[in-house]
């Protein structure tokens, strides 16, 4: 993500992406759509998919930075049997 949307909310951050985009002459249009959104249990909010699908998602850079840091034991997954789910 661009350090110009690092540290905001996420429907803030999506207001802008569309800004930019239309500013730049990049935005071909928008319209509303019916999307099955997860939510949280306790409070209610979205939850957002830590790695969006897609083709080549699994192998994002932040998806290998993620799996290093939890084979390397900086990150552990509890229960342990659930370790070998994320890598």
């Amino acid at each position: 993500m661009p350090a110009v949307y690092a540290g905001l909310d996420r429907y803030e951050a999506r207001k802008r992406v569309l800004a930019d985009l239309q500013e730049q002459g990049f935005l071909v249009g928008e319209k509303d759509h019916a999307l099955s959104i997860g939510k949280c249990d306790r409070c209610g909010t979205v939850v957002e998919p830590a790695f969006p699908s897609s083709g080549s998602s699994k192998f994002s850079p932040s998806r290998k930075k993620a799996i290093k840091a939890v084979e390397s034991g900086e990150i552990t997954i509890v229960p342990e049997k659930l370790q070998t789910e994320f890598i």
